[in-house]
């Protein structure tokens, strides 16, 4: 992971180069992670191979004062591993234990290497309180269970505690970043006895700090759906709406599911379900496109 992010090539490609050379993921879920086309992500792999080829970078370890300059990239590449794994982009399963697990452990084994890199903690702490949830995230024959039927009792509780120690580690003494919020907003859940007793206040309050950090459209839909609890979801949608204007999330099924989820809570079932469907067809296979499925059944049930 260290050879391939060579700052010579441009921080994406670093990232989508080694995806693809270690991690061994396809074009099309790396598309999938940078909402992009998978043909563009092609187009990058090939310009990043011609350059290494063409200006006859070295492909060398840095001097160990020289690792840290590559750490971002690295962190970013372990997160999308680790997202794959967590949600599967495509197959049969929901989750896939080796990506999020292997995840896990380069994440452990970076803070060996630097064990005062703030996000580093963060970002472990991220992993392990995330995956914590996953025994009561999947259902009988591999379904995602929404988090508010989850049942708690069944979360890894050693996980919850190392989680929370790394993320001591990573506010301490400087502004959180990116990874540390989000393991804030992760530890929000894992705090809560129950999903109403969720501080969706202070939710909406850490995704505020992460935009300002980066205007990620992910970060900005979860603060619509962390909205939608403090503020009610015709709010939300006003924020989806604005998300959709901006066009950033046009090939992401994320946005038009959303949508739909907080189209059908203000009781608009049939634009729920046009919603849905829309985003059903942005999904080859797997566990997500079944879950939707499952959705605009209940919904018409409902009608």
């Amino acid at each position: 992971m260290f050879l391939c992010c060579h700052p010579a090539i441009s921080a994406t490609d670093q990232v989508m180069l080694t995806l693809r050379t270690v991690a061994g993921m396809f074009p099309k879920d790396i598309a999938s992670a940078f909402f992009v086309d998978h043909e563009a992500v092609r187009t990058r792999l090939l310009r990043a191979k011609r350059k290494i080829k063409l200006a006859k970078i070295p492909v060398n370890l840095p001097p160990a004062n020289k690792l840290a300059e590559r750490f971002q990239q690295i962190h970013a590449i372990i997160y999308l591993i680790f997202n794959e794994g967590h949600v599967a982009s495509r197959g049969a399963s929901a989750h896939r234990k080796d990506l999020a697990r292997e995840a896990i452990r380069l994440c452990e084994k970076l803070i060996g290497l630097a064990s005062d890199n703030c996000e580093s903690h963060g970002l472990y702490s991220l992993l392990l309180l995330t995956d914590a949830r996953t025994p009561a995230r999947i259902g009988d024959a591999d379904t995602l269970i929404k988090l508010e039927l989850q049942n708690r009792d069944l979360w890894r509780k050693d996980q919850i505690v190392a989680g929370f120690n790394h993320l001591r580690k990573a506010i301490a003494g400087q502004s959180p970043g990116r990874y540390a919020l989000q393991a804030a907003i992760a530890a929000e859940h894992a705090r809560a006895a129950t999903y109403e007793q969720t501080n969706w206040a202070a939710i909406v309050g850490l995704y505020d700090r992460l935009i300002e950090i980066e205007a990620s459209p992910i970060y900005r839909l979860n603060r619509c759906i962390a909205l939608s609890f403090t503020e009610g979801p015709i709010c939300a949608l006003e924020g989806v709406a604005e998300l959709d204007a901006d066009g950033l999330l046009a090939n992401n099924y994320q946005l038009l599911a959303t949508r739909a989820d907080l189209l059908a809570r203000i009781g608009r079932l049939e634009e729920a379900i046009t919603n849905y469907q829309s985003a059903i067809e942005k999904i080859e296979d797997g566990p997500v496109r079944s879950f939707l499925i499952d959705r605009v059944s209940d919904l018409r049930r409902d009608k």
